[in-house]
C-alpha cells in the first residue's frame, strides 16, 4: 500500500460521537483513542481539563473477534487456578501453576470439581486431579483391598462425594488420589448405552448376600435395643420404688415437751409395708437380672458384631470385583474400537499393544474375584443358620428367664401383702371404681379450706394445658380426659338425684366446672358450679353442644365442613369415637368433619 493510499484510508475512518462515551468512568490511559484539544485561551493547565477522546468505529470483523480477548480469558483462568493453589506461609502461591489439561465436572449436576488436571503420560484418557473443589472425601468410610503376593501393601480408598448433589463421583486413594475413579467414570456413564458384562448367577448371589447383611444388622439392633430397654426399666423401677417409699413414710415429727400433738389420719401400715416390700423386690430384681443382660451382650451382640465384620470383608471384595469388571469392560471396549479402525496410526498401534496387556491383567483379576465369590458366598449363606439359630434360641430363652424373674418377684410382693391388694381379682375399671367409692380423695381436697382460699384454678390443672407439649398431643390428652370423665360420670352416678345434670354449656359455667364433673360426690355437687366467672359460650342456647377447632381443615369432598383453628362449631351429630366423622354447623353451613380435629369447647 502506498503512502497516498494509507493517507486516504486514514482519512476515511469514522469516529463515534463523543456523547457515546460521556462518562466519568472512562479509562484515561486508553491508547487506541485519539484526543482533540478544545481551543481555549486560558492556559495549558485549564486547556488539558477539556481534552476529550475520539474513538474509531470498528468494522464487523473487529467486532466479532478480538484477538486480545483470548489473552484476557487465559489470564482469568490462570487467576482462578492460582486462587485454588495451596498456600505457602499464609500467602497465595504465585508460581507457574496456571495451566490445566482438563476440567472435570460432576456427571449428575455438572458442577466443576477439578480445574487443575494432569494428563497421564502413557494413557491419554486418564487424568490425575491435582487440586479439587466442590467435593470432599468421606473419611468415615474406608475401603481396603488386599494386594497380591509381593505387593507393597493394602490399598486404602475413601469415597468422594459432590458437595452439591452428594453423588459418589470418585474414590480417593491416599497415594494416587482420584486417578482410578476418574479413569473409570467416563466408562460408567457410557456403559449404560453399550455392552456390559452381566453374570446372572453372581447377581442373584449378591442380592441374597445383601439381604443377609440387612437382617444381621437388624437382629443386632433389636438385641441392643432390648438390652438397653430392660436395663433402663430396671433402673427406673428401682428409683421409682425409692420415691414411693418416701411418699408413704409417716409425717410424724418430734415435738417439744409440753406441745400437744394433733391426731391425724396415719397412712395404713399395710400400704407402707407393701411399698417397702416393692422397693426391696425391685432392687433385688435389678441385681438379679443385670447378669442376664451381660450374657446378651457377650453371647448375642458381640457375636453379631463379629459376624457383620465378616460380611463387611465379603462386601469389600464384591466392590473390588465390580471395579475390576469395569476395568475389564473398559479395556475390552476401547480395544475393540481401535481394532475396528481401517487405518491405524503408529500411536494407535502402540495403544492397541498397551490395551491388550491391560485387558489380560483385568481379565485375570475379574475372573479370579468373580470365581471365588461365586464359590464362597453360597457357603456363607448356607452356614448362616448354624451361626444365627443358636444365638436366636439363646436370646429367646434369656427373654423368658427375665420375664419369669420379674413375674416371680412381683407375685411374691402380692402374696405377702394380699390384704393390701384387695382389687387384684377385679378388672382395672372395676377395681378403680371400688376404691373410689370407699374413699374419694378428690372430694376431700375440694373441701379443704386451704384450697378454697386459693380459688378453683387447680381443678382445671391438666397435662393438656402444659405449654411444653405440642398442640396435637395436648388435644389428644384433653380428648382422652373428656372420654374418661364421661365414662366415670355414667358409671358412678356423679350427679345427685335431686337435680338433673347441667347442660354441656350453661350460661354461668366455666371450663373447670365441666372438666371436674366426674369427680363430684352427691352432697358436694353444688360447690363446683358456684363460680361466677363468665363463660365464653354465654351467647349459646342451652342444650346445644359446641366444639372448638384445633387445626385448619379444608373440605376434601362434597359435604365436608370447612373451618379454621379456634372456630366454634355446633355439633349436630357425633359418635363416641373421636376418629369418626361428626356432623356440625358453622356460619350457616352444615357438613361433616373429622372428630380428632376438634375438642370440647
Amino acid at each position: 500500500m502506498t503512502t497516498a493510499e494509507s493517507e486516504s484510508s486514514a482519512s476515511k475512518k469514522e469516529y463515534y460521537d463523543q456523547a457515546y462515551f460521556d462518562s466519568d468512568e472512562e479509562n484515561d490511559n486508553d491508547e487506541s483513542a485519539m484526543t482533540v484539544d478544545k481551543p481555549t485561551s486560558k492556559g495549558w493547565f485549564y486547556e488539558s481539563r477539556y481534552r476529550q477522546k475520539k474513538r474509531e468505529v470498528l468494522d464487523n470483523d473487529e467486532l466479532l473477534y478480538n484477538p486480545e480477548e483470548d489473552d484476557t480469558n487465559e489470564d482469568w483462568v490462570a487467576e482462578q487456578l492460582r486462587a485454588i493453589a495451596p498456600s505457602e506461609k499464609g500467602r497465595k502461591s504465585k508460581g507457574s501453576m496456571a495451566k490445566t489439561d482438563a476440567i472435570l465436572t460432576c456427571p449428575l449436576c455438572f458442577t466443576p470439581v477439578c480445574l487443575s488436571c494432569q494428563r497421564h503420560d502413557l494413557y491419554p484418557n486418564q487424568y490425575r486431579a491435582m487440586f479439587v473443589t466442590n467435593c470432599r472425601p468421606n473419611f468415615a468410610e474406608r475401603f481396603r483391598y488386599k494386594e497380591p503376593e509381593g505387593g507393597s501393601g493394602d490399598d486404602v480408598y475413601y469415597p468422594v462425594n459432590c458437595d452439591i448433589c452428594k453423588t459418589h463421583i470418585a474414590m480417593f486413594d491416599h497415594e494416587e488420589g482420584l486417578q482410578k475413579a476418574v479413569s473409570r467414570l467416563p466408562h460408567q456413564i457410557m456403559s449404560k448405552k453399550g455392552e456390559v458384562t452381566r453374570d446372572p448367577e453372581y447377581m442373584e448371589l449378591e442380592k441374597q448376600f445383601k439381604l443377609l447383611s440387612q437382617n444381621a444388622q437388624r437382629l443386632q439392633t433389636d438385641a441392643e435395643t432390648y438390652r438397653d430397654g430392660v436395663a433402663a426399666m430396671l433402673n427406673h423401677q428401682a428409683t421409682f420404688s425409692e420415691y414411693l417409699s418416701i411418699l408413704y413414710q409417716p409425717l410424724d415429727a418430734e415435738l417439744e415437751d409440753g406441745v400437744v400433738r394433733r391426731r391425724n389420719n396415719q397412712t395404713s401400715a399395710k400400704a407402707v409395708q407393701a411399698v417397702q416390700d416393692y422397693a426391696t423386690i425391685m432392687s433385688y430384681s435389678r441385681d438379679e437380672i443385670m447378669p442376664c443382660l451381660d450374657v446378651i451382650d457377650a453371647h448375642i451382640v458381640s457375636r453379631l458384631i463379629e459376624f457383620r465384620e465378616i460380611l463387611k470383608q465379603v462386601d469389600k471384595t464384591m466392590i473390588k470385583r465390580n471395579h475390576k469388571m469395569l476395568d475389564y469392560d473398559r479395556f475390552r471396549t476401547n480395544l475393540a474400537k481401535l481394532k475396528g479402525k481401517a487405518e491405524k496410526t503408529i500411536s494407535e498401534e502402540k495403544q492397541i499393544y498397551k490395551l491388550e496387556s491391560q485387558l489380560d491383567i483385568a481379565t485375570q483379576d475379574y475372573e479370579y474375584l468373580n470365581g471365588i465369590l461365586k464359590e464362597e458366598v453360597p457357603r456363607i449363606i448356607q452356614l448362616r443358620t448354624q451361626l444365627v439359630d443358636p444365638m436366636f434360641q439363646e436370646f429367646y430363652f434369656l427373654q423368658c428367664q427375665i420375664y419369669g424373674m420379674l413375674l416371680a418377684r412381683m407375685q411374691e410382693v402380692i402374696t405377702t401383702n394380699g390384704q393390701h391388694f384387695e382389687t387384684l381379682t377385679m378388672g382395672v375399671e372395676e377395681g378403680f371404681n371400688e376404691r373410689l367409692n370407699k374413699f374419694n380423695a378428690r372430694t376431700e381436697l375440694e373441701e379443704s379450706g386451704l384450697l378454697k382460699q386459693g380459688g378453683r384454678a387447680w381443678l382445671g390443672a391438666s397435662a393438656a394445658k402444659s405449654s411444653k407439649l405440642p398442640l396435637k398431643e395436648r388435644a389428644q390428652i384433653r380428648r382422652e380426659e373428656n372420654a374418661k370423665a364421661a365414662a366415670s360420670t355414667s358409671g358412678m352416678g356423679g350427679y345427685g338425684s335431686d337435680s338433673p345434670p347441667p347442660p354441656a354449656y350453661g350460661t354461668n359455667q366455666s371450663h373447670e366446672a365441666v372438666d371436674s364433673t366426674p369427680y363430684q360426690a352427691d352432697s358436694k355437687q353444688s360447690n363446683l358450679y358456684t363460680n361466677n366467672a363468665a363463660s365464653p359460650l354465654q351467647t349459646g342456647s342451652p342444650g346445644r353442644t359446641y366444639v372448638r377447632a384445633l387445626y385448619d381443615y379444608n373440605a376434601q369432598a362434597e359435604g365436608d365442613l370447612t373451618f379454621v383453628k379456634d372456630d366454634l362449631i355446633e355439633v349436630i351429630q357425633k359418635t363416641a369415637d373421636v376418629n369418626d366423622w361428626w356432623t356440625g354447623s358453622l356460619n350457616g353451613a352444615t357438613g361433616v368433619f373429622p372428630g380428632n380435629y376438634v375438642t370440647e369447647a
